[in-house]
């Protein structure tokens, strides 16, 4: 890998530690009671038609 590549590597590396942050069991404890709080949403998967239609056995 050039130093460049190493580089910019750090960079990204550096950043995704960065945006990372801890949690502690209050936390998740009072975003599992927001949460329960609003009504349900079900999950949008916004997923391309070839991995919409892709069976289980050609995932494995």
């Amino acid at each position: 890998m050039s130093g460049l590549g190493r580089w910019i590597g750090g960079g990204l590396l550096a950043a995704m530690v960065v945006t990372a942050h801890a949690f502690d069991f209050e936390t998740v404890a009072a975003r599992a009671r927001q949460l329960s709080a609003s009504p349900y949403k079900p999950v949008k998967h916004d997923l391309p038609r070839e991995l919409k239609d892709l069976p289980y056995e050609r995932y494995r």
